[in-house]
């Protein structure tokens, strides 16, 4: 039976023919940001700027155009009519408190803006953008009209009351203005992931799929006890092993887990983690985050790691841990990449989502969380608030993002009660003096870092920098360690430099004696984990027993989040850092005493770092440090390192350059002593226009932040790898014109772990690639021909 038709409509499924009126999605959109902005203790404000963001729907505007698109009247082009200002100008009757209208406003009318809360100055054009919207007069609506008629279908005392209530919330937040880059996007974050759920729920004809506090809780509260158990087993486990190396290991790894479960039942805060590589960082956080969670009444942990590798790897290890199932729902697997690009908006609107208890995602999507562009990041960023978040491998942060990451750890620690633990062999010093946002200094959990530094050191680094080497001569270097070793790491700092040093060592390696791998980001991650896993682990092992021989070649990846122990390493010179994660793969079990890492400066010819700066100057002061005599596998020389990186940078704050003025993009979000945020475009402004800044209660310039930031700057392409024999089906999958959408998504999902990236832009370059690439135009992804991808050392291309 066709249901009635309603006056004013939101959204029109054409498939089942049903209507959802506008009273229904604001008052649903208003009771799920309420809920979210809980968290913040701003529910009111978020429930606000859910109530009225799509205010303006009550048009004949809107309304003559949603008919339209239901085969009513005549037809109106789709991002014609303006429905998102209407919202924001009705608060403006009903509230003269001008930070809690622009704290909801620009939200409500930036919610379909895919950079997220408009600038209120432009730094580049100076125009006050939020305010000249705020004041426009829209053609698609009269308010008076959309006044009568939300309020028709609203109570207008109810929503006085609730007005009212948002300014008391706003009151009790005293560190809104320093911070207020952060309370804005958090406000855009819940009205945009409950709009874009609630759609979602009404399209798929479902209830909103909305995991309550309630439920979280329980989950990381049973979590916490089957982890508590699991300890347990494991500590009688490790007591039947009679070997004392091992015993010796196993017992510092306890005690270190020991600290952890204890600091986790503290209050909220930083807390850093400085365990030595192979000393059980992974279950230690573990254990501290779900003692946090527990004790604190925390929603979720998030795992914040540098490699897609590493989140497969630590959401295998926790799942079974926990006891739970591969497609568990409780446990999200975030990577980023491709899977969002593509597919209907109602598969995304439904799946972007951080709704889980354990979230294990990437320290790109972390980061474009709390400052990058498009929705499906902006939805995230409410999730990091009350959340115990585990940033591991924190010291791979880019240098241009440190006093934007600070700021940001500063405020979930300090203002949105979540706990930050920092995690890593090697420590940045983020409390440095030459920062311009410093971190207080973390609660560390390894009590004591020399004792524990000393009861781990299993190897020695080696300095062979005093002369450069070429390929022959690394080669010569590899194959004297063989002759008394059983394996050898080499690691070397670009993807060519590997490959060459492979291929000379296969060549006089033409017998095949010794078996030979290489590593690098031109192998699928999919194919990275088989080799390791399936090949080289059991190579180690093979060799240790007696049997053939094993050296590997790799890029940088192999430092972190890989369980090998070689019985040798060499290292090209590079950040201090790097080395030590290096060290962490050789001897990592103390089957020896001690091994030996030789680090070594490489010829520019082989290994060009010229458009690598972090690689050259950390390598630079590496260098001054070892000349200086200091010892390298330590926490006071890995600080050094870092206070000298941060005394020469002048980066820290990612600077841009424009055509009117220099700025820094921390600088549009944060106070700097006494200049607010975006201060230098304001006082032009004000200059210019011979007037004040009463009218600025908000100075940030997060879309412009948003359009400039990215965590990686390269101008690289993703292309899904044809690995012939072991996704042929998703290939072909992908290319079928009849994959439903849904359908596509998943493979797309699937695609993420068949995916390398060019150091190119085929769309500008269609020619070279036509006979290497197949351009899928339904997703608008490249997919490499399986011709092209060697098993060996994956895509080849010049």
């Amino acid at each position: 039976m066709k249901e009635e038709t309603m006056d004013f409509l939101a959204h029109f499924d054409p498939r089942t023919k049903r209507e959802q009126s506008v009273k229904a999605h604001l008052t649903a959109v208003r009771d799920l940001a309420y809920m979210y902005g809980e968290s913040l203790n701003i529910s009111h404000i978020t429930g606000l700027a859910g109530w009225l963001h799509d205010a303006g729907k009550y048009s004949d505007a809107f309304q003559r155009y949603l008919r339209s698109q239901m085969g009513e009247g005549a037809h109106a082009r789709a991002g014609t009519v303006n429905h998102a200002f209407a919202g924001a100008q009705l608060l403006r009757v009903y509230t003269e408190n001008s930070l809690l209208l622009g704290l909801i406003a620009n939200p409500i009318m930036a919610h379909h803006n895919s950079s997220g809360p408009f600038d209120y100055m432009d730094p580049t054009t100076l125009r006050p953008v939020y305010y000249d919207k705020l004041n426009s007069h829209p053609k698609s609506y009269d308010l008076t009209d959309i006044s009568d008629r939300f309020f028709t279908d609203f109570s207008i005392s109810d929503f006085r009351s609730y007005v009212a209530q948002a300014e008391r919330e706003l009151n009790d937040c005293k560190d809104l203005n320093p911070n207020q880059a952060f309370y804005l996007r958090f406000v855009a974050s819940c009205l945009v992931d409950a709009d874009h759920l609630e759609t979602a729920a009404f399209m798929s004809d479902i209830k909103a799929a909305y995991t309550g506090s309630q439920d979280m809780d329980q989950w990381l509260n049973d979590f916490y006890q089957i982890n508590e158990k699991a300890v347990i087993d494991q500590e009688l486990t490790d007591a039947q092993n009679t070997d004392p190396a091992f015993r010796q290991l196993n017992e510092l790894r306890h005690n270190m887990s020991n600290r952890a479960f204890t600091l986790g039942n503290s209050t909220v805060g930083l807390y850093s983690m400085s365990i030595p590589t192979g000393g059980g960082k992974t279950f230690a956080s573990l254990r501290f985050a779900l003692a946090s969670a527990k004790s604190n009444h925390l929603h979720h942990i998030i795992y914040v790691v540098p490699f897609t590798t590493v989140i497969e790897q630590n959401a295998e290890a926790i799942r079974d841990r926990l006891g739970l199932a591969e497609n568990s729902s409780k446990v999200l697997e975030y990577h980023s990449a491709i899977a969002d690009q593509p597919g209907s908006y109602l598969w995304r609107y439904a799946k972007e989502t951080w709704d889980a208890p354990l979230i294990m995602t990437t320290q790109v999507a972390y980061l474009d969380a709390l400052y990058g562009k498009g929705s499906k990041n902006l939805r995230h960023m409410h999730r990091l608030v009350n959340s115990a978040i585990i940033y591991d491998e924190v010291q791979s942060l880019p240098l241009r993002l440190t006093e934007m990451n600070n700021d940001a750890v500063g405020w979930l620690t300090n203002s949105a009660h979540s706990t930050v633990l920092l995690c890593t062999a090697t420590q940045p010093a983020l409390s440095s003096q030459y920062l311009g946002s410093k971190l207080a200094l973390p609660n560390e959990i390894v009590s004591d870092v020399k004792y524990f530094e000393a009861a781990f050191a299993r190897t020695e680094i080696v300095d062979e920098t005093s002369d450069i080497w070429d390929i022959s001569k690394l080669i010569s270097a590899v194959c004297n360690a063989l002759s008394v070793n059983s394996s050898v790491l080499v690691v070397l700092n670009t993807k060519a430099a590997v490959k060459a040093a492979y291929t000379a060592f296969k060549q006089q390696d033409n017998s095949g004696q010794i078996g030979a791998f290489i590593l690098s980001t031109n192998l699928v991650a999919a194919h990275r984990r088989e080799i390791i896993s399936k090949q080289i682990k059991p190579a180690i092992q093979a060799a240790r027993d007696g049997g053939r021989k094993v050296v590997v070649f790799s890029t940088p990846l192999i430092e972190a989040g890989v369980d090998l122990s070689f019985a040798v390493g060499f290292r090209s010179l590079t950040g201090l850092p790097s080395i030590i994660q290096t060290a962490g793969r050789v001897n990592r079990n103390a089957e020896e005493p001690k091994a030996t890492v030789y680090v070594f400066r490489l010829s520019g010819k082989v290994e060009n770092t010229v458009m690598l700066p972090e690689i050259t100057k950390g390598a630079a002061i590496t260098s001054i440090l070892i000349h200086a005599g200091n010892p390298l596998m330590t926490q006071e020389t890995v600080k050094k390192y870092f206070e000298m990186v941060y005394r020469e940078r002048r980066d820290l704050a990612y600077p841009v350059k424009s055509k009117r003025l220099n700025f820094t993009l921390r600088s549009l979000l944060q106070w700097n002593g006494n200049r607010r945020p975006n201060d230098q475009a304001i006082q032009v402004y004000m200059r210019t226009n011979n007037t004040d800044d009463s009218a600025l209660p908000l100075y940030t310039a997060q879309e412009t932040v948003a359009n400039l930031f990215q965590v990686i700057d390269s101008a690289t392409t993703p292309i899904i790898v044809h690995w012939a024999g072991h996704n042929d089906a998703m290939i072909n999958g992908i290319l079928n014109s009849d994959t439903s959408e849904e359908q596509r998504c998943l493979l797309l999902r699937e695609a993420q772990q068949y995916t390398v990236q060019l150091w190119d832009d085929p769309s500008r370059n269609g020619d070279k690639y036509q006979d290497i690439l197949i351009h899928d135009t339904k997703s608008d992804l490249w997919i490499l021909r399986p011709e092209y991808y060697d098993d060996e050392s994956g895509m080849e291309i010049d």
